[in-house]
């Protein structure tokens, strides 16, 4: 999951806290992986033109078959957003 969200375009960042694996573009943080016991919530942080949060969204996988592309489309709206063409 971590080298689909950094293949959306170059140069997004990867880094990881106590609690998460955050993605940042341009230092504006655009989406995290949250690991829990036997499943991670993948979050978007839905930006607008002048890279303002507009809302939150997430998904939980618990097994890998759920359908996660609507959010990946929401990472990439916000990149694009923030100022970047998308591969």
């Amino acid at each position: 999951m971590i080298f689909v969200i950094k293949s959306i375009g170059n140069n997004i960042e990867d880094y990881a806290t106590s609690y998460y694996v955050g993605f940042k573009y341009k230092g504006k943080q655009i989406a995290l992986l949250e690991p829990f016991r036997k499943s991670f919530a993948l979050w978007v942080i839905i930006k607008d033109e002048n890279a303002h949060i507009n809302d939150f969204d997430s998904i939980r996988i618990e097994n890998g078959d759920e359908n996660y592309d609507e959010i990946l489309d929401k990472i990439r709206r916000t990149f694009i957003n923030i100022g970047e063409k998308v591969k």
